[in-house]
């Protein structure tokens, strides 16, 4: 994980997608979803690092999805569903104590995301991320989604700190 966050190597993600796709009931929850909704990364370590880890993740995911057996004609959408408000000092730098409050209103709505939760206001929304180590990032996602109406919010991380 290291080497694909922060070294460069973002070849690793369809290997992330792999373990997803194969974790106990999550390949049910994709094809139950409306949406997949990768956890944007500030527009700072955007630029520093050149991609948006979860992003590659997520459309990995989606284009596995894309080739599973039997499914819904209407399969999720891949949507760039949230954007961040502002830079935030990297989450793992951080205590537990400092994440908590790190990113709280951190996050937006996109249009895309808007025009999803109007067209579809019962949208079963996937958030993806790389490392959840308290969950604060997630629940800072969620929380953005759920005030904007979306009904259900579910996530799939790779790895569990």
């Amino acid at each position: 994980m290291a080497r694909f966050k922060f070294q460069s190597e973002p070849g690793w993600a369809e290997t992330f997608a792999h373990m997803i796709w194969h974790a106990p009931g999550a390949a049910d929850l994709l094809h139950r979803a409306s949406c997949i909704v990768p956890v944007p990364t500030s527009r700072q370590r955007l630029a520093q690092r050149g991609y948006n880890q979860s992003w590659l993740i997520a459309k990995a995911l989606a284009s596995r999805y894309a080739r599973s057996g039997p499914r819904r004609i209407d399969g999720p959408v891949l949507v760039a569903g949230l954007e961040s408000k502002r830079d935030t000092p990297a989450q793992h730098q951080l205590g537990r104590k400092q994440r908590l409050g790190n990113l709280k209103n951190a996050f937006a709505l996109t249009q895309a995301m808007k025009a999803q939760l109007v067209t579809n206001p019962q949208a079963r929304l996937v958030l993806i991320d790389d490392v959840s180590t308290t969950g604060t990032t997630l629940e800072a996602a969620a929380q953005a989604l759920r005030q904007a109406g979306a009904t259900s919010v579910s996530a799939l991380v790779v790895c569990r700190a």
